[in-house]
């Protein structure tokens, strides 16, 4: 099998409602696909998403990146694994680009071995994991409402987006725990924390008896000494998630003990294969990792739960990217229900079906 061309097409789909972080705003989602076209006529699919104040990349950086640099070192190569490798080299950085096409060519893969792509990256059982949401940053009673709301939809773990203002990340917390039932929460503070903030809202939460299961990222990616700290006086967990970009990051977060869990995403780190190493290093330490993404396509989720379908050390996922599309338009043999993500036996390689209406870029 050789890969006859490497399609690039655009998707945009409405959110519920704004999502807002510490970073950034965003109404809608918008994602590049890639689809992989093999000379047999299969097709692989990968996506990416401009998230330009996390990764650095934006709509004309993946599409440059994509059609001017990976899509030429590829054309007419014979699939198998060597393939990886060549995509990064192709371009430093523009690790969303990277992974989007990568994760095509392990669909194909995948579909060459007859096999859904847990089981060609080694897993063994079916796998159904309890998702979250995520509660963007607004008002305390809006966060209330929207916790409200998913909680009703059978969703049980609930994940704060949070700022820099102490008081008003108090009072966020405190409404959202007065409905939340004891439900899991999660507070991720996007880097903008410093350490007497961190301190002041951990002694909070503890003196309310709140059910915190993880603090995310409090500090700047860089300040990962400050994390350890943090890390070494606090009640709860601590998730490492942009201060691991790569596994360069991962073994100095394992090596000194900065962080509980790590936070993976393909978006992040350029694809399966980095994700792999950063997992590997991770369980040796005997750190076990969450599965992450970015506000990105329902393609590049499924990916995400296939990889964590194929590592134990992955017993956690935040993958609710679906839950805040007002419809999701692709059809594929993974399983979303309020809450839950179900990898399973059916269908080969992602197992998708139908991508839904899109624009062909390249």
């Amino acid at each position: 099998m050789f890969i006859k061309n490497i399609e690039l097409l655009k998707q945009i789909i409405p959110l519920k409602k704004p999502f807002k972080t510490a970073l950034r705003q965003v109404e809608f989602l918008e994602s590049y696909i890639v689809r992989a076209v093999a000379d047999n006529g299969w097709c692989g699919y990968g996506s990416a998403s401009p998230t330009a104040a996390i990764t650095g990349e934006t709509d004309a950086s993946i599409i440059c990146a994509i059609t001017e640099y990976i899509k030429p070192a590829l054309i007419g190569k014979k699939l198998d694994f060597s393939l990886i490798d060549i995509i990064t080299a192709s371009i430093a950085y523009n690790m969303s680009a990277k992974a989007a096409v990568e994760t095509a060519l392990y669909d194909l893969l995948s579909q060459e071995s007859e096999m859904p792509l847990y089981r060609y990256l080694g897993g063994k059982e079916e796998r159904c994991f309890k998702n979250d949401i995520t509660i963007s940053i607004n008002s305390p009673t809006e966060m209330a409402t929207d916790a409200t709301d998913a909680l009703s939809r059978g969703i049980s773990i609930i994940k704060l987006k949070l700022g820099s203002t102490l008081q008003e990340n108090i009072e966020r917390i405190d409404a959202v725990a007065s409905v939340s039932k004891k439900a899991p929460l999660r507070l991720d503070a996007n880097q903008s924390w410093s350490i007497e903030t961190a301190i002041k809202i951990s002694d909070h939460c503890v003196d309310k008896g709140y059910n915190i299961e993880l603090i995310e990222q409090p500090f700047k990616r860089h300040e990962t000494e400050l994390m350890g700290k943090f890390k070494n006086i606090s009640r709860f967990p601590i998730l490492g998630d942009e201060s691991v970009f790569d596994s360069h990051d991962a073994k100095k977060i394992t090596d000194n003990g900065f962080a509980d869990f790590i936070n993976i995403k393909l978006a992040k780190c350029g694809g399966i294969k980095e994700a792999g190493i950063i997992n590997s290093i991770a369980e040796k330490a005997g750190i076990r990792c969450l599965m992450g993404c970015m506000l990105e396509s329902p393609i590049g989720i499924i990916a995400a739960a296939h990889f964590a379908a194929a590592n134990k050390n992955i017993t956690m996922i935040d993958l609710d990217a679906t839950e805040l599309l007002e419809h999701n338009p692709v059809i594929s043999a993974t399983t979303f229900t309020p809450g839950e993500i179900f990898v399973g036996n059916s269908g080969v390689g992602l197992g998708i079906y139908d991508i839904g209406r899109t624009e062909r870029i390249a």
